[in-house]
């Protein structure tokens, strides 16, 4: 298989089933050894997760010792549909830099795999026009030839999400969407990844009015649940959740209520358990000590808005 064209940032990875070879790479540290946490597997089951493998017959063949990179992430929208939100892991940098996007008044996205953040675009064009997720989704075949390479999903305002997972995706690899969710994932433990991902999302997403921060708690316990039920075998680097109110209506760039991330962590997901601890605390303030962040709604708003996604 050839490599991906360059300049496409990998999170995750595409390669026939049953090949020894694990692709998906960040550049070598220059300074020599990387921090600990880094994941460093070999050829499948020779590397504990965390640990430096000096062996370049061990490194997945290459000599440059890449690494393998791997993904899950839940996209949601809560029951009364005022909510939208993304929550995503991956034993690479920056996760949530690279695979999430959201615009309260179109939908959310998440591109993952051998990745084209380019994707997230195309599908929230089309779902600003009124497109669904499927529409959206089958759009990207006429902007991206390398689809196989490719795990998207996507999720609109209202109406149900949909996902694809290529061909050349790492196994095992796959996702499920419910009424107002999608979850993905590649290079996983197993099926059972995501749908331990799924129960955990649907039963938070229905209970009744959650608020922004119970919207945001729930996804992260979303991916705890992928991770407890084995998520990444190899390590954990980054993870990030967001949040939004569909109400703020046409506003650039985009007022994200909820925006957190551990970009290079050996224990990404505690961090943002930690991250919204502290965010509760200041959700807690008296209401009168709270400046106001509203501002007036504008047409011409609307019409820049229309034109950033046209």
């Amino acid at each position: 298989m050839s490599r991906p064209p360059r300049g496409l940032r990998q999170a995750g990875s595409g390669r026939p089933a049953g090949a020894h070879l694990v692709v998906g790479v960040l550049p070598p540290y220059a300074g020599g050894t990387a921090p600990d946490h880094i994941c460093r597997p070999g050829r499948a089951g020779s590397t504990r997760p965390g640990r430096r493998d000096n062996d370049p017959e061990r490194r997945n063949g290459r000599p440059d010792g890449q690494e393998v990179l791997v993904t899950y992430t839940v996209i949601a929208r809560s029951a009364d549909s005022r909510l939208l939100g993304a929550a995503t892991a991956s034993c690479s940098l920056a996760v949530g830099n690279a695979v999430p996007a959201l615009v309260p008044t179109a939908g959310v996205v998440a591109s993952q795999a051998w990745t084209n953040r380019r994707l997230r675009y195309e599908m929230l064009r089309t779902l600003h026009h009124g497109g669904t997720a499927e529409e959206a989704i089958a759009g990207l075949s006429d902007a991206d030839r390398d689809l196989a390479l490719r795990q998207v999903a996507a999720l609109p305002v209202a109406g149900p999400g949909a996902h694809l997972t290529g061909s050349l995706c790492t196994p095992w690899a796959g996702g499920v969407a419910g009424t107002d969710f999608v979850v993905v994932g590649n290079f996983l433990a197993g099926p059972e990844v995501v749908e331990a991902m799924r129960a955990s999302v649907d039963e938070a997403l229905a209970v009744p009015g959650l608020s922004i921060m119970d919207m945001a708690h729930a996804l992260v316990a979303c991916l705890r649940a992928g991770q407890d039920a084995g998520g990444d075998s190899r390590g954990q680097q980054s993870a990030a959740v967001v949040v939004a109110d569909t109400l703020a209506g046409f506003q650039y760039p985009v007022l994200l209520d909820v925006d957190l991330r551990a970009d290079n962590s050996a224990t990404p997901l505690e961090d943002l358990v930690e991250m919204l601890a502290l965010k509760d605390r200041a959700h807690a303030a008296p209401a009168e000590l709270v400046p106001s962040t509203e501002v007036p709604h504008r047409p011409e708003d609307e019409k820049l808005w229309s034109t950033v996604l046209s």
